[in-house]
């Protein structure tokens, strides 16, 4: 091969060589760009650690026919075992938490929420001897700046029982604090009878709680940015009939009555700065 042969293949070496690095390094920031792009519905914030998921409420559900035990009961009469239905429907929707990076922390408010609609870890568990009829649906979902608030609707028929009970439970918990909220963490026990007050006129004026004594500090409770909302079970404040009840009192009138700690510097803001938040996010996958 002559020496200017040489030199010629030489150069195109170094031409695919160069090429392969202006490849590779396209390659490196095109897969660097979508993997930090928005994916599954979630938004990412770029952060010096890496990018980060926001924390999202994802929407569940179970709709299962349960067969029941009732004929092989010995506590019951024959007539009774044919009397009892065969199968116990169980229909439950309920929420989970997601993207917030912390493991643990989802764990502990993902049990709240699935404890709270009346959703067992196992279904083996409810399927072993099932007696109820359960309905479960999501009355109330809110998640903004680290303040968490889910409110379920209940209904539980017990196979025999002359009719069924409706309830609210809810779920109030701090993400940033990493605990759950009781109206203690919101309200001083002092501050307990003038929101009862509140309570009491507002459940007047719709015509509710003729048996309502007052609030206890484990009183359910739900909220979003524009209200707290004090839940009562059927039959609580007044004839079982009326069914569940409920008393919204806007920020605004309890804002005087509220502690003053971390958990409650971001409630004000509700009212401080009229936060246009919508409530969370809630997915179906």
């Amino acid at each position: 091969m002559k020496i200017h042969d040489c030199y010629s293949f030489l150069a195109r070496l170094g031409s695919i060589a160069r090429l392969t690095v202006a490849l590779t390094a396209a390659f490196t920031a095109a897969h660097a760009e979508s993997a930090a792009s928005p994916s599954s519905g979630k938004e990412t914030v770029a952060t010096s650690q890496g990018v980060q998921t926001q924390p999202v409420l994802v929407r569940k559900a179970l709709k299962k026919a349960l067969r029941t035990k009732h004929d092989r009961n010995p506590e019951l009469t024959p007539e009774e075992r044919k009397s009892m239905p065969r199968y116990a429907k169980i229909d439950i929707a309920w929420l989970e938490l997601r993207g917030t990076g912390q493991p643990e922390l989802e764990r502990t408010v993902n049990a709240l929420l699935r404890e709270n609609a009346r959703m067992p870890e196992n279904i083996k568990t409810m399927a072993a001897n099932p007696f109820s009829d359960i309905t479960s649906s999501i009355h109330r979902a809110f998640l903004h700046d680290g303040l968490l608030s889910v409110a379920y609707e209940v209904y539980d028929y017990g196979h025999g029982a002359a009719n069924g009970s409706s309830s609210i439970n809810a779920v109030n918990f701090d993400l940033q604090q990493g605990k759950a909220l009781t109206l203690e963490d919101l309200f001083p026990v002092s501050s307990l009878p003038a929101l009862s007050l509140l309570v009491q006129s507002e459940l007047e004026r719709k015509g509710r709680g003729a048996q309502f004594r007052g609030i206890a500090s484990d009183n359910c409770f739900f909220f979003d940015r524009r209200a707290l909302t004090l839940c009562f079970d059927q039959g609580d404040i007044d004839a079982r009939y009326e069914g569940v009840a409920e008393a919204k009192l806007p920020w605004a009138r309890v804002a005087p009555l509220l502690a003053r700690n971390e958990t409650t510097k971001r409630v004000l803001k509700f009212v401080e700065k009229k936060a246009t938040a919508g409530a969370a996010p809630v997915s179906s996958r």
